[in-house]
């Protein structure tokens, strides 16, 4: 909610799923509440649509590419011997 309130028009929550919907329901709760105003998410809104605009559309998505990076990620982090958070580094 910080980001969003300091300014950002888009934020980047990862981590876990359940971090996501926090964010989520954290966003969602403040524009219920009017602590957002409707002004300020429209021009949020307003503005990732012209940012949007300046990209040309993405290529049609290669599901054999796609399984090949997401071996390619696994094998890194069996590497780099990483957990994402939340996952226990006991086996």
């Amino acid at each position: 909610m910080r980001a969003f309130q300091a300014g950002e028009d888009m934020l980047l929550i990862c981590a876990t799923p359940e971090t996501i919907r926090r964010g989520y329901r954290a966003l969602l709760e403040a524009a219920r509440k009017g602590t957002v105003s409707e002004k300020r998410i429209h021009g949020s809104l307003k503005r990732i649509a012209a940012t949007k605009a300046l990209a040309p559309p993405p290529p049609p998505l290669d599901m054999g590419k796609y399984k090949e990076f997401a071996e390619e990620i696994t094998k890194m982090n069996e590497t780099l011997d990483y957990r994402y958070p939340g996952e226990s580094h006991v086996s």
